[in-house]
């Protein structure tokens, strides 16, 4: 081979060599080029609500240089805020991992549970507004604490209720109240009841009128051996049987066991069967007790001689008493006596 032969042959090689290389730098080029160009674009004004399961990724993509071919992190809705979530993108077999922001919010208002929806005390009566709320709650947040003040800095990282009212026991009339919840996000809830503070209404005042002693308490001595039958029975207010009695559900226990029908109350006992003069009274007869502008505040039952048996308390239960030992040193007194004989 000869020097001319072996110069041609080693600029072949080195234009070979040129147009490799020149290949490798284009591809270099290309690959760079087409890489920095991959790129997503999301919808910032798209958001996730907490907790939500249903939701697309894809849904936040507007566009995008290359094809989206992967999502590589999944998305915890539990936690409220951005989100960085990596997905692989692509184009003529050059893959590129891009960073989009997906942002989480809580878009769930609190929930207030009240009692009752209407609520009536009498007029004086203590009452704490907040007793009639269960509870206030957020998914999100967790269990609101009471402010006395609603918060007006929306920057206060912090989720609290306040009660709102006008309602005053001492007056008479419907209040209605306003109970605001504020969680962080700065979601609002608002749950209204009313209530009602009604006057008192006066204690019953029977006018003493006495009657003639028309008719002989006939079943006196039968009420009389029932009422002894029941001493020692024990005290309940509002108790109507042996197992406890008050004092008009005593009477009217003795009553009904002789098959005799009364009333239920001292106040409406006092209207049952006749009136009659205490210097009058029979075995079986009913002794209205109270005081002497008529209020009426006791029964018991009259067994003669100046004794009565009577639900008197819960200390002593059903007793046998002295009348003129019951009024001494009190300020209560014999008001009626009613006889009943049918």
């Amino acid at each position: 081979m000869n020097n001319k032969d072996e110069s041609i042959r080693l600029g072949v090689t080195i234009i070979e060599l040129v147009l490799i290389l020149l290949g490798v730098l284009g591809y270099i080029i290309f690959y760079n080029y087409i890489y920095t160009k991959l790129s997503v674009k999301v919808d910032t004004t798209k958001v996730i609500e907490y907790g939500s399961k249903k939701y697309d990724l894809n849904d936040f993509i507007v566009s995008s240089n290359g094809n989206v071919k992967d999502i590589l992190d999944k998305l915890d809705t539990s936690v409220v805020g951005e989100h960085t979530i990596n997905v692989i993108v692509e184009k003529f077999n050059i893959s590129k991992v891009v960073p989009i922001l997906v942002n989480v919010v809580d878009k769930s208002a609190p929930v207030i549970e009240l009692k009752e929806k209407e609520i009536t005390i009498e007029q004086g009566e203590d009452y704490d507004l907040l007793t009639n709320i269960s509870s206030v709650t957020d998914d999100v947040d967790g269990d609101l604490t009471y402010q006395v003040k609603e918060i007006v800095d929306e920057n206060i990282d912090i989720n609290y209720y306040t009660v709102r009212s006008d309602f005053n026991n001492a007056s008479a009339g419907s209040y209605e109240v306003e109970v605001k919840a504020v969680d962080k996000s700065n979601n609002t809830s608002i749950e209204k009841f009313v209530i009602n503070v009604e006057e008192p209404e006066p204690e019953p005042v029977f006018k003493p009128s006495y009657y003639a002693p028309a008719l002989t308490n006939a079943k006196g001595s039968d009420l009389v051996n029932t009422a002894y039958s029941l001493l020692g029975s024990p005290y309940v207010s509002g108790g109507t049987t042996p197992s406890g009695f008050d004092c008009s559900g005593f009477v009217q226990y003795v009553y009904a066991l002789n098959g005799i029908s009364i009333s239920r109350s001292t106040y409406t006992q006092a209207n049952d069967g006749v009136g009659v003069n205490y210097e009058d009274a029979q075995p079986g007869d009913i002794l209205l007790w109270g005081y002497s502008n008529g209020t009426i505040t006791h029964s018991a039952l009259y067994i003669g001689n100046d004794l009565m048996i009577h639900a008197a308390n819960p200390s002593t239960g059903v007793i046998q008493s002295s009348i003129s030992g019951w009024t001494r040193g009190s300020d209560v007194q014999v008001l009626y006596v009613r006889r009943v004989v049918s």
